[in-house]
């Protein structure tokens, strides 16, 4: 379903860098998205995955547009802005979750026949897609984590507020 289309991926957390991860497996032409302060530790990332970056305060709303969306980024502004970025039938698949109220453009959606689709749970299916996935690209995998004693946990919560990781793991 998502060989050759173009994809944008909003937000470069773990839960982004998977899903563009994913995307690209599935042979999608995917492009991940993330703020200027999320380029040294997280966006920068992608490229080891041969995915392509775009800094979101660089972009022109109206200039590419995509057959899928997935809202990784949890920004309100980010979920509002992503409908003006989709093609006509394309899809918009929310997967984070939001502290701030979400206003969609209803108007703008019913127009150019947007899909809206939330994403929360997994089959079985995926996990074994997931397994897959992991196992294919478990070199470059272990450069999106970083472990951490148990000693060192405290360090690890830090550093994970603070973005200067991508995903810490405590190890007993």
């Amino acid at each position: 379903k998502l060989r050759g289309k173009k994809v944008l991926v909003q937000g470069c957390g773990i839960i982004g860098i998977f899903t563009a991860i994913a995307a690209k497996n599935r042979g999608a032409d995917v492009t991940i998205s993330g703020l200027q302060r999320d380029w040294e530790h997280r966006l920068s990332l992608a490229s080891i995955f041969d995915i392509k970056t775009e800094i979101f305060e660089n972009i022109d709303g109206g200039v590419n547009k995509y057959d899928y969306i997935y809202e990784c980024s949890g920004s309100s502004i980010a979920a509002e802005n992503a409908i003006k970025r989709l093609k006509k039938g394309g899809m918009m698949v929310v997967v984070a979750l939001y502290e701030q109220k979400v206003e969609l453009p209803m108007n703008v959606i019913v127009r150019k026949e947007i899909n809206v689709l939330s994403s929360y749970g997994s089959t079985r299916k995926d996990f074994h897609h997931a397994i897959d996935v992991l196992t294919k690209t478990q070199d470059h995998m272990r450069k999106l984590f970083r472990i951490y004693s148990l000693d060192e946990g405290a360090e690890a919560f830090t550093d994970a507020k603070s973005q200067k990781v991508l995903k810490p793991i405590l190890k007993p």
